[in-house]
């Protein structure tokens, strides 16, 4: 399985999933984590971590399952103008 990058502390940091933006831990007052997964050449989708777990868990931890999710439900949210 790929490092997907994770990053702390981006003010603009949004789940492309759950649109989530805060952090969902009061005792935190720093914006959510995320991971940036490339899905394409010019395409990186940006989940929150309990997003990246869900979605790892519904593909088995296969690397090749999980992209090709991301990239179904990616087309599936632009299909209907959420993205």
């Amino acid at each position: 399985m790929k490092n997907y990058r994770t990053i702390y502390g981006l003010e603009t940091a949004k789940c492309s999933w759950c649109k989530r933006s805060l952090n969902p831990h009061p005792e935190y007052s720093e914006p959510i984590p995320v991971k940036f997964i490339e899905i394409s050449r010019n395409i990186t989708v940006t989940l929150c971590l309990w997003c990246f777990e869900q979605e790892l868990k519904e593909s088995n931890e296969f690397e090749e399952v999980f992209e090709e999710t991301l990239r179904e439900k990616y087309d599936a949210m632009k299909l209907i103008g959420l993205v």
